[in-house]
């Protein structure tokens, strides 16, 4: 059955995870299932809804320190226009990396650029990370 929803799925134009990890798109699969099952639809939308509706505490114009978005392109969830409009906000410390082959889950196959790109903060900012506020 879960094949079947998978493949109708990919069908459809949905890609959450690189087909190299088939094990992780399982596990959001069968989980997802389990959450729908559940009939907890609407606890989903009231928590998507409060975190995009509710004042976060802080103006993201503020941000001055770095900041990384890695973003799959095939990401249906959250598009790469949200994205870019997130990193507009934070002005020109942030940096968006749209990734092509990828959907929302991206992070399990790029994660080595994700630590590379902290490790260049450390060597350019120093241990002292205070620095970058």
């Amino acid at each position: 059955m879960l094949r079947l929803i998978v493949k109708w799925l990919h069908a459809a134009g949905y890609c959450w995870t690189n087909a190299a990890a088939p094990q992780v798109e399982r596990m959001f699969l069968e989980s997802t299932l389990e959450l729908y099952g559940r009939f907890q639809e609407d606890a989903v939308i009231r928590e998507n809804l409060l975190f995009a509706a509710r004042p976060w505490g802080f103006q993201l114009t503020a941000c001055r320190s770095p900041v990384a978005i890695w973003q799959g392109a095939q990401d249906r969830g959250c598009t790469a226009a949200m994205v870019t409009y997130l990193a507009e906000q934070m002005g020109p410390a942030a940096r968006v990396h749209v990734v092509p082959e990828q959907g929302h889950f991206l992070y399990f196959d790029i994660w080595h650029e994700v630590v590379d790109w902290i490790n260049g903060l450390a060597v350019h900012v120093g241990p002292n990370m205070q620095d970058m506020a």
